[in-house]
């Protein structure tokens, strides 16, 4: 897997964390906020730099 692609599916588990936050499913929120997290870490450890506008507003948040 590229650099990209990692960081892409980092984007995806971040909003899937939000809607389950949103649907009160706590358990899963964490899952995938800590898989999220993982896959960002490995994305830019391998140089993926993301576009700021592809971003969930959990990463535009963190960006601050």
């Amino acid at each position: 897997m590229s650099a990209q692609t990692i960081g892409e599916l980092s984007v995806k588990l971040a909003d899937a964390a939000l809607i389950a936050r949103e649907r009160g499913d706590d358990v899963n929120a964490i899952f995938f906020a800590v898989k999220a997290a993982e896959t960002l870490a490995l994305a830019k450890a391998l140089g993926w730099r993301p576009d700021t506008t592809e971003l969930s507003s959990a990463y535009r948040e963190e960006s601050k």
